[in-house]
């Protein structure tokens, strides 16, 4: 979610990843008041995707990337 990170390793097993809320046919996104928070949500995501990119960290990228494309979701719905 926006509001927070987990801190399990990417190599770990958790029922609730990837981002459950963000796929969810029940999360709302929000209104307007939601959109600085999915802005940056998506900018830090973003800025760590191309790090695990450059390091060749697939766990993380196999979690993440799936992340970004729901928050992409999300924004539109938005926006749309």
């Amino acid at each position: 979610m926006p509001n927070g990170y987990c801190q399990l390793p990417a190599d770990k097993n958790c029922d609730f990843r990837p981002n459950p809320c963000l796929n969810c046919t029940l999360f709302d996104p929000g209104g307007d008041e939601s959109a600085p928070v999915h802005a940056g949500h998506r900018k830090r995501l973003v800025l760590l995707i191309k790090d695990q990119r450059s390091a060749g960290d697939q766990a993380g990228l196999a979690l993440n990337e799936p992340v970004l494309a729901a928050l992409d979701r999300c924004t539109a719905l938005q926006n749309g």
